[in-house]
């Protein structure tokens, strides 16, 4: 989650007072992942891919719990929706990051590359702390772990969709799952990627996701990091400077692809 590049008119000032306020208790907030298993009535809502009231396969009735089953099925879809002959460039932020990985991994021909933002593709060590616990702790994320831009910290603390609550152990579950499986094939991703990552990002810090880059036997890598920056890259206070760079990423991948098809 995050604020979505939106930004509030607020000065910085102002700004700094409402994610100063983020700290303060309060009532959790119902987010898109507490809502996405349920029919309304504290029932299991049928999975939206096969209509069974109980399915885990495809990851929608445990609320976005499985996460792997999920990715598959997602990428599946992306596949059948797109035409092969249509270069396909991934871009994955976060947890998406490793969707996009797992994608590469089962169909290691049909992307031409794969960007990484942030991206949760080395090891997540803390979720798997915290799963050896009796209870799982709150979720924190930080509004000012988001970006140096205060007016966007202010608007992600603002955003009604942003979950508050407990972690969920089959979330955290199915994200390791995914992350030994990504660990254990890593040897599939082939194709050009490139590593965006902000050296302050308190969520993922960079160093596991960059050696995981580094392991990959893909020929064509680009790693950049920005000193300073954290999670929300595309909503830093450098983001022309971001997107200026994906943007040569991907001009240099889609050219290299036309003359290799020659």
């Amino acid at each position: 989650g995050a604020a979505g590049g939106a930004r509030t008119a607020v000065g910085a000032p102002a700004a700094a007072r409402a994610v100063a306020s983020a700290r303060r208790p309060r009532r959790p907030r119902t987010g898109r992942r507490d809502r996405a298993g349920r029919d309304g009535q504290g029932g299991r809502r049928p999975c939206r891919l096969c209509s069974r009231p109980h399915c885990l396969d495809h990851g929608w009735c445990a609320g976005g719990a499985a996460a792997e089953p999920a990715a598959a099925a997602a990428a599946a879809a992306a596949g059948e929706l797109l035409p092969d002959q249509v270069p396909l460039v991934l871009l994955g932020h976060s947890m998406g990051g490793l969707l996009a990985a797992r994608f590469v991994q089962r169909w290691p021909e049909r992307a031409a590359g794969a960007a990484f933002f942030g991206a949760v593709i080395g090891d997540w060590k803390w979720a798997r702390e915290v799963l050896s616990l009796p209870e799982l702790p709150p979720e924190d994320s930080d509004p000012l772990g988001m970006s140096r831009d205060l007016n966007v910290c202010a608007a992600y603390d603002a955003d009604p969709l942003v979950y508050r609550g407990l972690y969920k152990r089959a979330l955290l579950e199915a994200e390791v799952i995914a992350l030994d499986q990504f660990r254990d094939e890593i040897d599939n991703i082939r194709i050009p990627v490139g590593f965006f990552h902000g050296t302050a990002d308190p969520f993922v810090p960079y160093g596991d996701s960059l050696q995981a880059i580094e392991d990959m036997p893909s020929p064509a890598k680009t790693i950049k990091l920005y000193d300073g920056a954290k999670h929300e890259l595309l909503n830093e206070i450098n983001k022309e400077e971001v997107i200026r760079d994906l943007q040569s990423w991907i001009e240099d991948t889609l050219g290299n692809l036309k003359e290799t098809s020659k």
